[in-house]
């Protein structure tokens, strides 16, 4: 059983939910979700009905919890979701030609979630900003930085960021919505992403370390 709604708002929570960013993903997901017995929320994005891309016919259905990784990069993993996706994408592309290469991962659904691709990301960039249109207080990116703090503790060098929406209903009227920004991490934050060296948090930062060899 399958529950949607024609308005998209970036992110959802279930059992089990699709939320890709790509129409092939789309049509796969919900498949799989209208095939699933168990009750699925599938949440669409608005933005993204225009969005036109290859399908191939051969594939039927996608596994949940399966994230996808949209680029390679080695300086910091960016994790992204529907609307958002393209825009990382997109900067993505232009830090390249400075020299900064971020690997872009796609989590296609939520729940379940595909934590071991990004521990396994994170355990090579180091780094990990997660991107969302949700708002900061209670937004899935919480809840994902909460699993590599757990996860990944001993392999990042920077306190895992975010960029979110506001922390107010978004208005109807066209001409307020622009008072809704996402909003980036604070400059602060930002330094302390990009400037803490390569290894600095596994290599005698003052804090604890997992013992990983008992004897």
């Amino acid at each position: 059983m399958v529950t949607g709604g024609n308005r998209g708002i970036g992110r959802a929570i279930a059992g089990g939910l699709g939320q890709a960013g790509e129409p092939a993903d789309a049509r796969a997901l919900l498949r799989t979700a209208i095939r699933d017995d168990n009750p699925v929320v599938f949440f669409e994005h608005k933005l993204l009905y225009s969005r036109r891309g290859e399908v191939p016919e051969q594939m039927e259905r996608l596994e949940f919890g399966r994230a996808a990784v949209r680029r390679n990069g080695r300086h910091a993993t960016v994790l992204a979701a529907q609307a958002m996706l393209d825009k990382v994408l997109a900067v993505a592309g232009r830090l390249a030609a400075e020299g900064i290469e971020l690997e872009v991962i796609d989590p296609r659904t939520l729940v379940p979630f595909d934590s071991e691709a990004v521990v396994e990301s994170v355990r090579k960039t180091n780094r990990l900003l997660i991107c969302h249109e949700a708002t900061e207080r209670g937004g899935w990116g919480a809840e994902v930085a909460m699993q590599v703090g757990e996860l990944a503790f001993d392999h990042v060098d920077a306190p895992v960021a975010r960029v979110w929406g506001a922390n107010v209903p978004v208005p109807y009227s066209p001409s307020r919505r622009r008072w809704c920004p996402v909003r980036p991490p604070s400059r602060k934050a930002s330094d302390r992403f990009w400037r803490a060296p390569v290894g600095a948090r596994r290599g005698g930062s003052g804090r604890p370390t997992a013992n990983r060899d008992p004897s």
